[in-house]
């Protein structure tokens, strides 16, 4: 549970976010992706979107007033193993690291 939803709602609300606060998020979300793409085995999003964060009020860190957490992690892989969300099984789509990074951009 994140009481402010997620950062789409932020985004498309009544509230309004500081420069400080755009870079704070996009330092987390960036720090968040890199998390998984470093976890053994490599966790790939497959979904990176706004509604896919989650957002609190952060009272603990003066630097970063929101606290981000990613949603909606749908894939697995590695070496030994290949785990992918039932939505995905029709598509083609080869999904990588860098097309993380690019969604994210």
């Amino acid at each position: 549970y994140m009481p402010l939803g997620s950062l789409y709602d932020v985004l498309h609300g009544e509230m309004r976010l500081s420069w400080s606060d755009r870079y704070s998020l996009a330092w987390q979300m960036a720090k968040s992706i890199n998390y998984l793409h470093h976890h053994q085995p490599s966790i790939i999003h497959q979904n990176i979107q706004s509604k896919n964060f989650l957002l609190r009020a952060n009272h603990q860190n003066r630097d970063h007033r929101f606290h981000l957490k990613v949603t909606d992690i749908v894939s697995i892989v590695d070496s030994n193993c290949t785990w992918k969300a039932p939505e995905f099984f029709q598509s083609n789509e080869r999904h990588t690291r860098q097309s993380n990074v690019y969604n994210l951009g």
